[in-house]
């Protein structure tokens, strides 16, 4: 496989958190202007056969927007694919193929992704690391986490926070700056805490709890 396809494939892994097996199983037809849609998976039989199964949930069949700075390397790979093979490039054909236009094989790409780190220093981790990379990335920017799910193709969002909810920032300065707008606090600076506090408990007292 030709480097620069090596290295559009791991691109394309971390800017949209794609599944490996969802990544080798898109085809152009899948591609339609700034988005992906995840209609399949290329997976190996016991028999080292090809075959290509849908998403298992319904969330896992999804439509993903690309970033913009994105779009330019998989136009330039679209370009590529057609001049290389243009009897043969159909809306079906494959993104990613191997270098004779088959199936990537998951297992090549595996020893390629380990020798790729060995040669980078860096310690083995799956392929699969790079769709958690960009999980934790999104959540750590603070993206909403649903829609972080969505991306992920999870069936429910409490998937997502079971699995990355480590990396959401806490809130809880933003909780105590918003305090006193919740409480109406800034009407009433001018008078003593302590009254302020025997205002707030006879109006508990009096109206009760929510």
């Amino acid at each position: 496989m030709a480097e620069w396809l090596e290295t559009h494939i791991v691109y394309m892994a971390v800017v949209n958190g794609v599944r490996m097996s969802e990544l080798f199983g898109l085809r152009w037809m899948d591609v339609q202007g700034n988005t992906i849609s995840i209609r399949q998976g290329l997976h190996m039989t016991e028999a080292c056969e090809f075959i290509f199964e849908g998403p298992k949930s319904v969330a896992g069949k999804r439509k993903i927007s690309l970033p913009p700075e994105y779009i330019p390397i998989l136009t330039e790979h679209k370009t590529r694919a057609e001049k290389k093979n243009p009897d043969a490039f159909i809306a079906e054909s494959l993104v990613f193929t191997s270098l004779e236009g088959t199936p990537v094989n998951p297992q090549n790409w595996q020893r390629f992704w380990r020798k790729l780190l060995h040669q980078a220093g860096v310690d083995h981790k799956k392929f699969h690391a790079l769709r958690h990379t960009h999980a934790t990335k999104l959540l750590a920017a603070r993206m909403p986490l649903m829609d972080v799910s969505r991306r992920l193709g999870h069936s429910k969002p409490s998937h997502t926070l079971d699995l990355y909810g480590h990396a959401m920032p806490g809130q809880d300065d933003v909780i105590a700056n918003s305090i006193g707008h919740i409480y109406n606090l800034a009407d009433k600076k001018k008078k003593p805490a302590l009254r302020l506090g025997r205002k707030l408990k006879r109006k508990i007292t009096k109206d009760g709890l929510p």
